[in-house]
């Protein structure tokens, strides 16, 4: 396969997953279509630092506390595992 091929392909496949989206928002009442979903998270998705209140914040803050809470948490169990003697790759 071509370069443009490589790049190509992938866009040929959003378009047709936006296009199969749109034509089921019309036979499915409660799915909301391509264009009213882009209205409603567009915030999140250009404004991805934002914090606009303590539950209403964007995506990559909310994935950045995430990362957080959990090298906290690899590292609080690393240290103890060190401490009780039972971290055998330690060894």
């Amino acid at each position: 396969m071509t370069r443009i091929g490589h790049a190509v392909l992938p866009l040929v496949g959003i378009v047709l997953a936006g296009l199969a989206w749109w034509v089921a928002s019309t036979h499915v009442a409660d799915l909301p279509s391509p264009l009213e979903t882009w209205e409603e998270s567009k915030i999140y998705i250009l404004e991805p630092w934002a914090k606009r209140g303590e539950m209403d914040q964007g995506i990559a803050r909310l994935a950045y506390y995430s990362l957080w809470r959990v090298a906290q948490a690899f590292s609080s169990a690393s240290r103890s595992a060190r401490r009780s003697g039972s971290c055998w790759a330690c060894r």
